[in-house]
């Protein structure tokens, strides 16, 4: 008779103790699966194992498990390194034993994954806490006759701020000739946590003539804010930023001189971008124009920040002087560079900024490494995604096998699917390679089993 089970993905469970479910339960966390999202026995039950005959036959003696165990939950703060101990554990039979830790729930803001964990498998894993709440690992150790224990699960309570208040930027103060739009960024402001933050502008005072109100706010992108004033004067602005929980203010003051006899050029080089590592960027001020009709005879670009690690400089913007210029970006970050217009009498100046995003690359997990016997039917399952959410399809592969074995990665059913299965032929060692695709590249993981 075939024995079939999904030995990678999901191991048989004994629901009489605890799983992770209850495990969170009993600490009132939201699970946030991170692992092969097991279901079985936790450390502190372990009655249902030992060496005892099997019951109703009283002739085949039942293969002896090891016992995995974790010495003490823990306890930590924000960017502690977490440690665990599982020296505790032990074969009955006093065999060596293999260890495997996973992450099995995390606080939900928290991007840990069992992939993160340092030492994996080793008796003592660690990972770093970035975010407060509670985590849940579990250890699974395997003896030499590759007998699995029941995972034992303990977790860590880590305390901190959980949130930090994003911090409002809307920039320096500012001169204008009236009739003349208004542009303002609120990219200089910071979240310590990395939060999405949302912008809100508005005018705190107005000159007493001023019929400007909030609905004359112009925001082409959320951190933009652009208004054209219909008096000369000074207009007071705050700009709001809030992520989840918390907010801050900042004010700048635009000052509006009267219409000069002689108009400054209108200076144009588009909204704020964003660009992937790697890639050029084109700054293109050929759309702006002089509204006396004059020529803008003169024009520059230059940097007024870089993020840290940059080495780049004014030199290394091609066409600096010409409304058609660009630079490729050589860190992760926002850049801010001051473009200016001149028609030989006045002169525009804008800020524009460029934020450059890391690579968008396939984080491929092909699970961990098993020992099975012969006669039951394998699962080999992902736990792969996408840091930037993209479609990625999957591909498993046998790349090796043992002495023996007649079978190829034609005999893998469902290969181009997070969940593959296989029917090994013969003991020894296969090993399993899973490629994951997106829209430029390939990353792949690879996978052993064992059978015995």
């Amino acid at each position: 008779m075939l024995i079939l089970v999904s030995i990678a993905c999901s191991p048989q469970a004994d629901t009489t103790a605890d799983t992770p479910a209850s495990l969170a339960s009993r600490f009132g966390v939201d699970l946030n699966p991170v692992s092969q999202g097991r279901s079985a026995t936790s450390g502190s039950s372990w009655s249902s194992f030992g060496d005892s005959a099997d019951s109703g036959t009283g002739d085949t003696a039942r293969p002896t498990a090891p016992m995995a165990q974790i010495t003490a939950d823990q306890t930590g703060s924000v960017g502690d390194t977490i440690s665990f101990d599982g020296t505790g554990s032990f074969d009955p039979e006093g065999g060596t034993l293999t260890y495997a830790w996973s992450l099995e729930f995390a606080p939900g803001k928290s991007f840990q994954s069992s992939g993160d964990i340092a030492d994996r498998y080793t008796d003592a894993g660690s990972f770093v806490a970035d975010t407060a709440g509670t985590y849940g690992v579990a250890l699974v150790v395997t003896n030499e006759a590759g007998v699995a224990s029941q995972p034992y699960y303990a977790s860590a309570t880590i305390s901190g701020d959980a949130n930090s208040a994003p911090v409002a930027d809307a920039g320096a103060d500012r001169t204008v000739y009236f009739q003349h739009f208004v542009n303002l960024l609120a990219t200089d402001s910071t979240d310590a946590n990395d939060d999405d933050l949302a912008y809100a502008w508005s005018f705190v005072s107005v000159p007493a003539s001023s019929a400007l109100t909030a609905a004359d706010w112009v925001t082409t992108v959320p951190f933009h804010g652009s208004f054209l004033p219909d008096v000369e004067g000074d207009y007071e602005v705050e700009l709001r930023v809030e992520d989840d929980e918390d907010s801050d203010t900042d004010s700048v003051t635009v000052t509006v001189l009267p219409e000069s006899s002689n108009t400054p050029p209108y200076v144009d080089v588009g909204p704020p971008q964003f660009v992937a590592l790697g890639d050029d960027v084109t700054i293109d001020g050929t759309g702006s124009y002089d509204p006396d009709s004059e020529a803008i005879i003169s024009w520059s670009v230059a940097f007024t920040s870089v993020p840290a690690g940059s080495a780049l400089t004014d030199g290394d913007i091609a066409g600096a002087s010409s409304q058609l210029s660009g630079f490729t970006p050589d860190v992760e970050g926002e850049f801010l560079l001051e473009v200016q217009g001149s028609d030989g009498t006045d002169t525009q100046v804008i800020e524009f900024s460029v934020n450059v995003a890391g690579p968008s690359s396939p984080v491929v997990d092909a699970g961990l490494d098993q020992s099975v016997p012969l006669g039951v039917d394998i699962t080999v399952c992902s736990s792969s995604y996408h840091n930037r959410g993209e479609t990625m399809t999957a591909a498993w592969t046998l790349t090796s096998a043992p002495s023996g074995s007649s079978l190829t990665s034609s005999d893998i059913s469902d290969a181009s699917s997070t969940e593959a299965g296989f029917s090994p032929d013969t003991t020894g060692a296969f090993v399993f390679q899973l490629a994951h695709t997106d829209s430029d590249e390939t990353v792949t993981d690879s996978v052993t089993m064992t059978i015995f």
